[in-house]
């Protein structure tokens, strides 16, 4: 049976290759995040414009 320090030995590896995957993934959530954030800014400024369109369209056919 291995010893305590035999196990911390082999565990090291495992939680350092897990503690990489998990820095990646916040990586990825925050590159994602930051497209949605920007997306959504776009597709605000593209519903405002349209509703500035329609706005001027329903005034002139007054």
């Amino acid at each position: 049976m291995p010893s305590p320090e035999q196990r911390l030995d082999q565990l090291e590896p495992v939680i350092s290759e897990q503690l990489a995957r998990q820095d990646e993934i916040a990586a990825k959530v925050e590159r994602v995040s930051a497209q949605v954030r920007q997306l959504t800014v776009v597709v605000t400024q593209a519903l405002s414009a349209q509703s500035d369109n329609i706005s001027f369209l329903l005034i002139r056919t007054q």
